[in-house]
């Protein structure tokens, strides 16, 4: 629209006649650029299509490295116990991770080979009767590199040596969890093979694909649904998504273990260059609910859920 001033100038200029010329064909503005190899993408600008988004799966190069920093915060203010006798305690969990990564060259017969490096994997806990506390999870402190080779997912430590189920476990976790042999949002997909997503679009999100996705870094909470939404193009060519996920698990409080339900939201941010997550940024709330025949054990609460995640590409 034109400015005020702009317009009574033009509505106050006096009229010539003029033959009328052909209409002219409305100019193609660029309304999504991508990274490359991706070209723009044009529309005119009366043109009511929608933006979209062609993803592109770049596999890992031999040598590349970056970091991966989650953060999942849970805070809850809960009531355990029934009239006089009931307590108001409050709940505080932070689980935090800082992973280092390097691409390893995949020798014959393997479809990808990474090192982990866990140089941070601890939870700490503010609750009742045992205050605050902080644990290192078992896999803190140590390196892996995983081997995907057909359909195994082969774990060995610094040494080479194969690793205890317990911690290859988390550690194949994280490598679904960064997108396996191709990265996590093709597995969101619904179209196996599909490539282009439309601003507007809704995804519904499989729990095993979901799980891929966000990256949960705790077991205790699972995710029961996932929605994503296509909301457009970032200021820096990155293609934003909307998230909406339901979840469900335990929390252990007071030395009682509590029905936990949780809703997140927020942004994930991908690079459409390579179809990889950048960040994440999610919040939310969570409740739990505790029935019990012994009106001592019930409880009922209420408190917030924020997961973080940032990805960072590294030159050493």
């Amino acid at each position: 629209m034109l400015p005020a001033a702009l317009l009574f100038a033009a509505l106050s200029a006096p009229t010539v006649a003029a033959p009328s010329p052909a209409p002219a064909a409305p100019p193609l503005t660029p309304v999504v650029t991508m990274a490359a190899p991706h070209a723009v993408l044009l529309r005119a600008p009366d043109d009511e299509a929608k933006p979209v988004f062609t993803l592109t799966p770049v596999p890992y190069a031999a040598g590349e490295a970056f970091d991966v920093e989650t953060v999942l915060e849970i805070k809850l203010e809960a009531t355990i116990g029934v009239g006089f006798l009931a307590q108001t305690i409050n709940y505080d969990l932070r689980e935090q991770e800082r992973l280092g990564v390097r691409v390893q060259a995949p020798e014959k017969g393997e479809q990808a080979r990474r090192e982990f490096s866990y140089t941070q994997r601890e939870a700490t806990s503010i609750a009742p009767i045992v205050g605050k506390k902080t644990k290192q999870r078992r896999v803190h402190g140590k390196s892996y590199v995983i081997i995907a080779k057909g359909d195994d997912r082969i774990v060995n430590d610094a040494s080479g040596t194969v690793v205890r189920e317990k911690e290859a476990k988390y550690v194949r976790a994280t490598f679904l969890a960064l997108g396996g042999v191709q990265p996590a949002l093709f597995s969101c997909l619904p179209d196996e093979g599909e490539t282009a997503l439309t601003v507007g679009q809704t995804i519904e999100v499989g729990s095993e694909a979901a799980k891929r996705l966000l990256g949960l870094p705790l077991d205790q909470l699972e995710i029961e649904s996932l929605t994503l939404t296509v909301t457009g193009a970032g200021p820096d060519g990155t293609l934003d998504l909307n998230a909406e996920a339901t979840l469900g698990g335990e929390a252990e409080i007071g030395e009682r273990a509590l029905s936990l339900e949780g809703s997140l939201a927020g942004p994930i941010i991908i690079d459409p260059a390579t179809a990889r997550v950048s960040r994440m940024e999610l919040t939310g709330s969570a409740s739990i609910v505790s029935e019990s025949e012994e009106s001592m054990l019930s409880g009922s609460g209420q408190g917030d859920i924020v997961l973080r995640k940032m990805v960072r590409a590294r030159k050493d």
